[in-house]
């Protein structure tokens, strides 16, 4: 049983992005002859053919990368100094409906790593989940079927700051249009079980955004319920992972939504955040014995 629907915002017009910190020198040799991508499945393939919008490469020198950003700025800034010389920054950008199949979502990457591939020695960033990719893990985004895997676009990690306390969250929930996942006060023995379930958590309201867009293109909230049942099933969506179980390898989880979609145990669990979420992962994860 569900209890009531919870009313989270969503945002219709999104603008996939990803942005190259490439080696001035080496951005001024141009690019490679082999800048080509890969053979594509052929569901990828179409949708990249149906997407009409402009792609946008922009260019920027290391003391100007967007100066309207100054977060965006200081972290492109600390990932050049690896690359140990001045840096250029390539910001590959479209506009995207925030409904199936995602096409900008996929035309950008496709164009990213299509640089990529001319550009030896650059940096492939993700800013809105503030992470790096790399060429080999990039091109496995692309699934035959265009399923969106969470796991693939969005990041995790520890947000908090006091001793033995975390705060893990999601970050890159605005590919989507939504606000991010959390599980607030976890005690740090728990930390390493967050991210599956809170990728799978996740799972559910990019599906229930997509849909709603899809139906009403002038949608402003997606409902969803303050519980879920989360089995294994969108464990494996979610990260890629290859699970076996059923329905009844599962959790029911708690959701609140607070600036922030907070997950936790279900009303009437009364276990302590850290127990729940180690019996959680242990239902979600662990191998099945024979009986």
């Amino acid at each position: 049983m569900t209890g009531p629907l919870l009313r989270i915002p969503v945002r219709v017009a999104l603008q996939p992005r990803l942005i190259l910190c490439v080696p001035a020198a080496r951005l001024a040799e141009g690019l490679a002859p082999a800048a080509r991508f890969p053979r594509l499945p052929t569901a990828v393939a179409s949708v990249l053919g149906g997407h009409t919008e402009p792609i946008d490469v922009r260019v920027y020198d290391q003391g100007r990368c967007p100066d309207d950003d100054r977060a965006l700025r200081k972290w492109l800034l600390s990932c050049a100094a690896l690359l140990g010389e001045e840096a250029r920054f390539l910001m590959v950008l479209t506009n995207d409906a925030n409904r199936r199949p995602r096409s900008g979502l996929w035309a950008v990457m496709a164009m990213a790593l299509v640089l990529a591939r001319g550009l030896p020695g650059c940096l492939i960033l993700d800013p809105d989940a503030s992470r790096s990719l790399s060429l080999p893990s990039s091109k496995s985004f692309f699934t035959t079927t265009t399923q969106i895997r969470a796991a693939d676009h969005i990041g995790v990690y520890d947000v908090g700051a006091r001793i033995g306390r975390a705060c893990i969250s999601t970050i890159g929930m605005v590919k989507f249009g939504l606000p991010e996942l959390e599980l607030r006060d976890l005690p740090d023995y728990a930390t390493p079980l967050a991210p599956p379930v809170l990728q799978a958590c996740a799972q559910r309201p990019i599906a229930r955004a997509l849909d709603a867009v899809a139906a009403d293109s002038g949608v402003r909230h997606v409902d969803v319920p303050d519980r879920l049942w989360v089995d294994r099933a969108p464990v494996a969506r979610a990260t890629g992972m290859r699970i076996q179980g059923d329905r009844s390898d599962g959790v029911e989880v708690g959701l609140d939504y607070r600036g922030a979609i907070r997950i936790g145990p279900p009303p009437r669990d009364h276990r302590h955040l850290g127990e729940w979420i180690l019996s959680a992962g242990g239902r979600l994860l662990a191998p099945r014995l024979a009986a």
